[in-house]
């Protein structure tokens, strides 16, 4: 603790000096919601006597149940952001292999292209190549003609 804040908060209307190396504006966060839940405790106790060290008591476990609440949230949020990781990974996954088959796709649809240019162009082409387009060509539909 190098750096020592002294901030002044009120809690419950009394003025408290409080020391810590946190910023002050989170210090007074604090004593504002310590002093919410003081209010609270003191609206619904309003008809009956408690004493001090009682009330303390039922303000620290109002305390303890918000802490433990937010844990289980967070907890919660863990494993919800675990599963998403997981499949944004697998996603990626996914996406790296289309890439490839999109490229093998690619390369083949060029491939065929250039063939039927050479099968266009003339006698010049290669039979193996010409072959090979018409085995990877849908055959065509028998017309009937009259």
């Amino acid at each position: 603790m190098d750096d020592i804040n002294r901030v002044e908060v009120v809690i419950g209307g009394e003025i408290i000096t409080l020391l810590s190396d946190e910023k002050e504006e989170y210090m007074q966060r604090l004593a504002h919601y310590i002093d919410r839940k003081l209010a609270e405790m003191k609206t619904l106790n309003s008809n009956a006597t408690i004493n001090e060290r009682r009330r303390t008591v039922f303000i620290a476990v109002n305390i303890a149940d918000d802490y433990f609440k937010t844990l289980e949230k967070n907890e919660a949020l863990e494993l919800k952001l675990d599963k998403f990781t997981l499949a944004l990974g697998q996603t990626q996954e996914e996406n790296i292999i289309l890439k490839e088959k999109l490229k093998e796709l690619q390369n083949q649809l060029n491939q065929t292209r250039n063939e039927a240019e050479a099968y266009i162009n003339g006698g010049e082409a290669d039979q193996n190549n010409i072959v090979a387009f018409m085995k990877n060509e849908p055959k065509p539909k028998n017309r009937k003609t009259k």
